[in-house]
């Protein structure tokens, strides 16, 4: 069996389900717009991944700590990074999320309690925008 090339500049679809018009969008865009890596992670208790797309490891390196590992490495180290932490039941305080070091392998978050206690997060979120390698 051959394996080959497809390449194109846009997609176009016909969107019948819900508009019945076609749609188009610039594949630069979705190279370029979406997040190259992101991860759901569990961090109380036994810290794990819920789910994710581009991580291959999570490790909690402390109170509050987690490490995450890229599946596909970033070209460098300056991708954007965001994120978002907190609890599954509202137990009162504030939860934060900081994202301590980027590497061009992963990136280190760590979870606060009203801001400046560091606290394993029930919930974390964390998403990357940049260019794969």
């Amino acid at each position: 069996m051959a394996n080959g090339t497809i390449a194109f500049d846009t997609l176009t679809t016909s969107d019948q389900v819900n508009t019945n018009s076609e749609k188009s969008i610039d594949t630069s865009y979705i190279f370029n717009g979406v997040a190259k890596s992101w991860c759901n992670l569990q961090g109380k208790s036994t810290a794990s991944i819920v789910d994710s797309f581009n991580t291959a490891s999570m490790t909690d390196a402390g109170t509050g700590l987690y490490d995450t590992v890229f599946t596909n490495n970033m070209v460098n180290n300056d991708f954007c990074a965001t994120g978002a932490s907190g609890e599954y039941v509202d137990n009162g305080g504030n939860r934060s999320l900081g994202l301590r070091v980027r590497a061009t392998t992963g990136i280190n978050v760590r979870g606060f309690y009203d801001g400046n206690s560091a606290a394993d997060m029930e919930d974390l979120n964390v998403a990357t925008h940049g260019d794969l390698a």
